[in-house]
């Protein structure tokens, strides 16, 4: 009986070993297509379309960002022969952008690339428990995901998301709700994927994160209204409504495959993450977060490959609830389905609606998760 026990300790401690070794491999290698990505799609990377936002506006006034005729001459400038796409964040990424345009475009990209590889590094840092394999664990699963690869690549801005929600997340666990809030409106840089969560803590009852949410959300969209003024506000409306000729870019979106009803199942959509959010209020903050980002994901009008990144730092927060005990496999599903997102397109929408129906269905379970520890 001692023989078999301690058989089974060493089998328990070789995998434990194996799937460490496995994660931080997966890493360095999401870090190393990254790094080729952007050298290979150089010239079409997202970071070109903040650069070029920051010039126009420092140039032309920030109320032309999204006038299309500047737009595209200063990305043809930074990227001759570059495909162009318009430039579709809200204001602050452009304002956010800005001084990088101190530095040559290539330099500016640069540093812009370690600076959101530090991003989902960080998040993933603080995600993960205090214990150090348990962080190179988080930290390498997430690195290895092919969209946060792509991400990290293309220069997009995700990985500030992915940043901001793991520490709103540690916020509520410290219950310092309203400054929660106001981290969470970081995620404004590209609301669609993370526009549910703030109404899923409300719903959970959790009024102050909202409010908070709300008002620094407010404030930046009262900003950015004053910036553009009213031609540019129209322009930026009408640089939304093109978005839809780029296929690409909406090929994950329920109206691609529903037609004009994929508006009524964005709303069902929105309405079932709400439920179970509601249905999860007590035990904890990740379930409602789980439910905030897969509804968001899920209902968005126009999604990039990429933006499926955030769905590492949504995994993260869910793994570290009670809710998350038994059902690793399901992470794991999700994880082998968003790493092979760019060739499928039904099964994501598929898994994606199988978690949110799966969080109404089953019950919270056992008491609430326990606070993180500081790192």
């Amino acid at each position: 009986m001692l023989g078999a026990g301690v058989l089974g300790l060493t089998v328990s401690r070789w995998r434990q070993r194996s799937l460490l070794v496995a994660a931080v491999g997966l890493g360095l290698l999401g870090v190393v297509e990254a790094v080729r990505i952007a050298i290979v799609r150089f010239a079409l990377d997202d970071f070109r379309l903040y650069y070029a936002a920051a010039q126009v506006g420092l140039a032309d006034g920030f109320s032309r960002i999204y006038d299309a005729g500047l737009e595209r001459a200063a990305v043809a400038a930074l990227t001759p022969g570059g495909d162009w796409f318009p430039y579709l964040n809200p204001p602050p990424l452009a304002w956010l952008a800005a001084p990088f345009t101190l530095l040559p475009f290539t330099a500016a990209f640069a540093v812009w690339f370690v600076l959101i590889l530090i991003a989902v590094v960080g998040a993933g840092f603080l995600a993960a428990p205090s214990d150090g394999r348990a962080r190179l664990l988080f930290i390498g699963l997430g690195l290895g995901l092919f969209p946060t690869a792509w991400a990290l690549g293309a220069g997009q801005v995700v990985p500030l998301l992915m940043l901001a929600l793991v520490a709103a997340w540690r916020l509520l666990k410290a219950e310092r709700q309203v400054l929660a809030g106001v981290v969470l409106a970081a995620t404004v840089l590209k609301p669609q994927l993370t526009l549910l969560v703030p109404f899923c803590l409300l719903a959970s009852g959790r009024p102050q994160v909202f409010l908070a949410w709300a008002g620094t959300a407010g404030v930046l969209a009262a900003l950015s209204l004053a910036t553009l003024g009213e031609h540019g506000m129209r322009q930026y409306l009408e640089a939304l409504g093109g978005a839809s000729i780029f296929f690409q870019e909406r090929r994950w979106a329920l109206t691609t495959f529903l037609g004009p009803a994929g508006i009524y199942a964005q709303v069902a959509v929105a309405l079932v993450a709400l439920a179970a959010a509601f249905r999860h209020r007590r035990p904890g903050v990740e379930v409602p977060i789980l439910a905030g980002v897969v509804g968001s994901v899920l209902a968005s009008p126009y999604f990039n490959a990429p933006d499926f990144a955030i769905l590492a730092a949504a995994g993260w927060i869910w793994a570290r609830g009670d809710a998350f005990t038994g059902r690793a496999w399901l992470l794991g599903l999700a994880f082998l389905t968003v790493e092979f997102a760019q060739a499928i397109e039904i099964p994501v929408l598929t898994v994606e609606a199988a978690i949110l129906l799966a969080l109404v269905l089953v019950g919270p379970a056992g008491r609430p998760a326990e606070a993180p520890v500081a790192a």
